[in-house]
Parts: C-alpha cells; structure tokens; sequence
C-alpha cells in the first residue's frame, strides 16, 4: 500500500485555531477510507489561559477513535520547524472566529509553510484569503465546517500534480509578498524614485 498521506497543523491551542474541526475532519476522512496521519504541534500553557484545551483535544481525538494516527509532539522550536514541515504533505490552518469576536492575523506558520512550498488548506476568514487564493495558492473553506475541510484534503490526496502546483504557487507568492530581502529592496526603489520627483 501506499505510505499514509501525512497532514500537520501548528500553533497555540487556542479556540481560533479550529483544531476541534480539522480532528472532526479527520474522523470523516477515516470513514471514506484515507489513510493519513496528523501532526498536532504546539501547546498552551495553563498561564495562557489555554491549558484545558490540550486535555480537550486529546480527549476528543480519543473519542473520535483517532488515537493511533494524530500525534502531539509539542511545541517545535523553529530551527526545527522547516525540518518537520518538509517531511508532511499538507499543512493545515483551520482557522475560526471565537465567539468573543477574537480572531488571529496571517498566522505565521502559514507563511512559513507557504514558503517551504508545502500546499496549504486554510478557512476563508481574516486576512488568510488575501495569501491563500483558492485552487490558486492553496485552498480555502468556511470556517467550522468539518466535512469541507475533510473534502478539501480529499481533493488533494486524490490530485497530487494539484497539491504540487499549489505548493509552488504559495511559495512563488510567499517570497514576493513575505521575502524580507524582496520588500527591504521595495522600500529603496520607492524612496529613490520619491527621492527624484
């Protein structure tokens, strides 16, 4: 058989991240039959405010029956991250809107996987579409909607030439829009040019 296809998600286990509704998601991609495994990395500490819902997670994976292929390593620390992200095939930012209204920027780690080339499924609020454009540099689905998340990585376990071109897409648009060098040489050209007017 075919190696599972393996996903990973990253960051504070914090209500926005929506990691309840990628774990739904994955006990829906079990029943149609996918192998996968899932990376679960990161952690909240109980001075966070976050530390339940560690507990919460794992009890739900447990619940789900979802034991033997989601792992919880921990935080990474980022010399280590590249590393871990290359070995994945698709990394995963479901991101929702707490019901306080609180809600994240771009978060990093989408970035940071964008760049690696590694195709990105992520949910259609925040700033997220502005770098995730659907079927262009990854894929986008609403918020807490388990069985359009489940479909979207579907779609890319079954279309790898998709999730390929996905990938070199987010990494094209990673580096004009993120590259420090890109954007320092920007902000020169910019002043020279106002410089001579």
């Amino acid at each position: 058989g075919e190696r599972p296809l393996r996903l990973m998600a990253l960051g504070r286990f914090d209500v926005t991240k929506g990691f309840d509704v990628l774990l739904k998601a994955c006990a829906l991609l079990r029943q149609k039959g996918l192998s996968f495994t899932l990376t679960l990395a990161g952690g909240g500490g109980i001075a966070m405010g976050l530390g339940k819902l560690e507990g919460e997670l794992r009890s739900l994976t447990h619940t789900l029956g979802l034991d033997d292929c989601v792992s919880y390593p921990g935080l990474i620390s980022h010399t280590e991250l590249p590393r871990i992200m290359a070995s994945h095939d698709i990394f995963l930012a479901p991101c929702v809107i707490d019901s306080s209204g609180r809600r994240d920027g771009i978060p990093n780690t989408v970035i940071e996987a964008m760049s690696m080339g590694l195709p990105v499924i992520t949910t259609n609020i925040h700033a997220l579409p502005e770098v995730i454009i659907d079927h262009e540099t990854g894929l986008s689905v609403p918020p807490n909607d388990p069985a359009s998340l489940c479909e979207a990585i579907l779609t890319l376990a079954n279309d790898p030439n998709l999730a390929v071109r996905l990938g070199n897409h987010a990494q094209e648009k990673a580096k004009k829009t993120f590259d420090p060098a890109t954007n320092c040489k920007k902000v020169a050209d910019l002043l020279k040019s106002m410089a001579r007017s």
